[in-house]
């Protein structure tokens, strides 16, 4: 068997699915909020403009991290009889 190089390795890519997570809420709370309030004034655009792309970036990246975990899951399905999915 593999020798794992980090034995906290998979509850270190949960804790960062979920810190991700907790940014996609914050970020989209915060857009509701600037749509709510949005006045016609040039630096509320830009501003609002960078959440959006933060917002699509933290997203690729957590479509990324659920990625990883599949393939990991996936690959380990034979040696782990007790997975139930």
């Amino acid at each position: 068997m593999i020798r794992m190089r980090d034995k906290y390795l998979h509850t270190k890519i949960i804790s960062l699915f979920d810190l991700l997570a907790r940014k996609h809420v914050k970020t989209l709370d915060l857009i509701q909020q600037q749509q709510q309030t949005l006045t016609t004034n040039t630096s509320n655009d830009n501003i609002f403009n960078e959440n959006v792309q933060d917002l699509s970036i933290i997203e690729d990246i957590m479509r990324m991290v659920l990625e990883i975990i599949n393939s990991c899951l996936t690959h380990t399905l034979q040696h782990n009889i007790n997975l139930i999915y």
